[in-house]
């Protein structure tokens, strides 16, 4: 699914891999086929495996790259462990190295590399998320003058066991199960079959998997469609047998055309339960809280977020998978640019049933109005964002002036907009009972109530 929206990327990483080989080394030879099936699929794709620790010497043609550490610089130091097998080239095993500052970096660097790595990731920023800020110039440019360079290692595929033996045929496909973005589909076993082809209409190759599995989950498709998908078994020389019926998968339309439903808080005095129903997947789902309709950059600032083209809310707290961070970002003088700087302030509670996203945060009105949060997704579906309440209410970000929603919603415009001498008269039902003058800045509004 990669390819559709990057057709130019180099390759796929293969995030959270299992490290055990498995039952006849069952697991292994999954993600073999997996490593086959995108290098025949893309050419020239390289192919990274992700299991974060010391594997054994079973996966060793599994991908190209193995990442066999995943940790800060302090824990490399203090308790690696390398794998006990050595590999037939170093460039089979990478390491992944955070927190390490720039005055260790150059030993750091010498370590791994003496220790076998031949594909090398370091960077300063810390966990859980070490990659929402680059490395500063500086810092990189020690790594490149510390490697060789070159090229990652990118083996092809392997071949599909020769012989004449054909695969037989799929008896009966069957649609198991379907929602906004998904479909279970379940077949026949075929004789002989090595694997299974499942195709996207009448041509479009979207899955494969090995012979022993006749059951699996497609992803990546769109609420409110219809597909039609059928199975081949693949035989000796990668020859297919006889496909199967074809099935017909009508996926949810999203209520309102919204992926994101039924978000709701529940704040006490000393805690704060959020809940919102998330109905398609992504690779991030953020949880803010905002004290206001823009920020106050020199006094308190907060990373922004847009609700219009140029409204946004201040947000100050923000939950990252189940960490809770406050923002600490520094403005630098002379710029209206906030930084992406949080600090930690511990786990929360995060529980995901079904659809259903549930946060409870150790903040609650005691301290803080949680009452205002965001609710942000992104990744593998349409950036999507939610705001409660709705800022556009908030006309006058926050004056006594306006406290009915809707009311003089031209301020915000008017302060950025209004020259010395335009004059504006509002009205409001038949009668002006009272007339008031409010100043802003350069010129005079003049309200009626």
């Amino acid at each position: 699914m990669w390819y559709k929206p990057y057709p130019n990327i180099g390759g796929i990483f293969f995030d959270e891999g299992w490290p055990e080989c498995g039952p006849n080394n069952q697991y292994v030879n999954l993600y073999k086929y997996i490593n086959d099936f995108v290098k025949r699929a893309y050419p020239g794709a390289v192919t990274v495996l992700n299991p974060g620790s010391p594997i054994a010497s079973c996966f060793e043609d599994t991908m190209d790259t193995l990442l066999t550490f995943e940790l800060n610089y302090d824990s490399y130091i203090n308790s690696h462990v390398g794998n006990d097998w050595v590999a037939r080239t170093h460039e089979r095993f990478g390491i992944s190295s955070t927190k390490c500052q720039n005055r260790r970096l150059a030993t750091l660097l010498s370590l791994q590399r003496n220790g076998g790595a031949g594909f090398i990731q370091i960077t300063d920023d810390i966990m859980p998320n070490p990659y929402d800020n680059l490395p500063s110039d500086s810092y990189m440019q020690i790594q490149l003058n510390a490697v060789a360079g070159g090229s990652p290692l990118n083996s092809p595929p392997s071949s599909w066991p020769s012989g004449s033996t054909p695969a037989g045929s799929v008896n009966t496909l069957t649609l198991t199960a379907s929602d906004y973005s998904s479909a279970g589909l379940s077949w026949t076993t075929a004789s002989s079959a090595l694997g299974y082809h499942v195709y996207l209409g009448d041509s479009e190759l979207y899955a494969s998997v090995p012979g022993s599995m006749t059951s699996m989950t497609i992803g990546g498709l769109s609420p409110g469609n219809s597909y039609e998908f059928y199975v081949l078994p693949v035989g000796q020389g990668g020859n297919t047998g006889f496909s199967s019926n074809r099935v017909t998968v009508n996926t949810n339309a999203l209520p309102g055309g919204v992926s994101i439903i039924n978000y709701s808080a529940s704040p006490s005095g000393g805690s704060t339960t959020f809940k919102a129903d998330i109905l398609v997947p992504y690779a991030f789902v953020h949880l803010y809280i905002w004290d206001s309709i823009d920020c106050e950059l020199d006094t308190d600032p907060g990373w922004s977020i847009n609700f219009s083209g140029d409204g946004y809310v201040c947000t100050t707290y923000m939950v990252e998978e189940s960490t809770l961070y406050k923002y600490t970002g520094t403005i630098p003088a002379g710029s209206i640019n906030a930084p992406w700087a949080w600090t930690s302030m511990g786990d929360i509670t995060r529980t995901i049933s079904g659809y259903t996203y549930t946060w409870t945060l150790p903040l609650g009105t005691v301290t803080v109005d949680t009452s205002k949060y965001v609710v942000q997704v992104q990744g593998y579906n349409p950036y999507t964002t939610v705001f409660e309440p709705d800022p556009k209410e908030y006309d006058c970000k926050g004056s006594t002036l306006c406290t009915t929603p809707g009311f003089l919603a031209w301020c915000d415009h008017a302060v950025n907009h209004l020259g010395r001498n335009d004059k504006l008269v509002i009205k409001l039902g038949t009668a002006m009972a009272m007339e008031r003058e409010v100043a802003v800045s350069l010129f005079k509004v003049r309200t009626a109530q």
